[in-house]
């Protein structure tokens, strides 16, 4: 290796590599749900906690990329007063969305759609807010899914995105070490957190699609560790 080849491998985030398959079925399926039923208020605590402070009041809520519900359902259980609908490209993971919903009570309050983040199913000003959590770096695409939530929600909604960043290779590395070792990631959970972090964004590429896109005011940021942010609101 050379000595500037180790300089941008220090320094630098390798390039983004896109992930084999965005639609979880089966054993994957189980993973993930697995690894949020462990970890996902850690995780993800804090995001629906944010939420559920700055919504807007008896409204719609639409979740882009919902996977197993856990924040739909947390959502719900929060704020009494909304409907989520959520949505997601794998039917699997929405029928786990479902199971918790009604394990949780909330099932009347929930809603549930399969379909992908960059062509959303809903019309024009559809929704009063409009949040998604690890689904930006499933897209080959990431604008899209901001363009999709510009568009469907009404004309001054927030939309909330939250996602994992791109990291320097022995970052991603030290990371992964910590996931299996201290949080007990079994093999399955470890590829697919590998690649989620290989697929991810960095800052500067969040920034330039925020700007790029149909939300007003959109601000990307660097949040908890190995995170990202992104806050807009329809035009």
């Amino acid at each position: 290796m050379s000595l500037t080849n180790l300089v941008h491998g220090l320094l630098l985030a390798p390039p983004r590599r896109r992930e084999p398959e965005a639609v979880m079925a089966g054993r994957e399926a189980r993973a993930y749900e697995d690894l949020m039923a462990r970890h996902g208020r850690f995780f993800q605590g804090r995001f629906a906690k944010r939420i559920a402070r700055e919504l807007p009041r008896n409204t719609r809520v639409l979740d882009v990329g919902a996977g197993t519900g856990w924040l739909a359902v947390e959502l719900a259980r929060r704020r009494p007063d909304v409907t989520v609908w959520a949505l997601d490209p794998s039917g699997e993971m929405l029928e786990r969305a479902r199971r918790r919903a009604e394990s949780a009570g909330v099932c009347d309050r929930l809603r549930f759609a399969e379909a992908r983040a960059e062509a959303l199913p809903f019309e024009r000003a559809a929704f009063g807010a409009v949040y998604s959590n690890y689904a930006l770096h499933h897209l080959d695409e990431p604008q899209a899914l901001l363009d999709e939530a510009a568009r469907v929600a009404r004309p001054g909604a927030p939309v909330f995105v939250r996602d994992l960043r791109r990291l320097r290779s022995w970052q991603a590395r030290a990371l992964m070490f910590g996931a299996r070792v201290v949080l007990g990631y079994d093999g399955v959970q470890a590829r697919i957190s590998r690649e989620s972090l290989a697929a991810a964004l960095s800052l500067d590429e969040a920034a330039r699609a925020a700007a790029s896109s149909r939300l007003t005011a959109a601000t990307a940021r660097a949040c908890e560790g190995w995170h990202l942010r992104i806050d807009g609101r329809a035009e």
